[in-house]
């Protein structure tokens, strides 16, 4: 089963001179645009800033990898650099799936997306060949059965 997305998020610079353009495009095609206000600013780059580390914590990484994924984001953040980051996990299932459907390289296949609208990205994570993919790619590794082992 498949989920269904209700609702995209996009922003960009506001021409306001530092403000945030945000835009909501909801599953009935409804698009709403907001210009969030400059006092909220630093708020939001906060909560931004958390939620992209949290991010991070969210994966089975085990705490060493976690804290040098922490560190490397921090660096990159220190050199002006958002969104850019190709390390561990930079490359979503969904790119997994279309690299080997398609035999292209995660770069062909970003490319290939960045001229995608977000529903049309979402129809794509839908259609049966790219699903059975993901679907693989996404199951649990097996663990040994023996590590209740010694449990009283």
């Amino acid at each position: 089963m498949s989920r269904q997305v209700k609702m995209h998020k996009k922003f960009k610079l506001a021409s306001n001179g530092g403000g945030v353009e945000i835009s909501l495009q909801y599953s009935d095609g409804e698009i709403v645009e907001y210009v969030l206000p400059l006092s909220l600013n630093q708020q939001a780059a906060g909560y931004g800033a958390l939620r992209k580390l949290g991010d991070l914590a969210n994966g089975k990484t085990a705490l060493p990898e976690l804290k040098k994924q922490v560190a490397a984001m921090l660096d990159r953040w220190d050199a002006g650099q958002w969104n850019n980051y190709k390390g561990p996990g930079g490359t979503s299932v969904v790119m997994k799936a279309l690299m080997e459907l398609k035999g292209k390289s995660a770069s062909e296949v970003r490319e290939f997306l960045a001229g995608k609208t977000m529903q049309q990205k979402a129809d794509i994570k839908r259609l049966p060949e790219v699903a059975a993919i993901v679907r693989r790619l996404s199951k649990p590794k097996a663990v040994p059965g023996d590590l209740l082992d010694g449990l009283v």
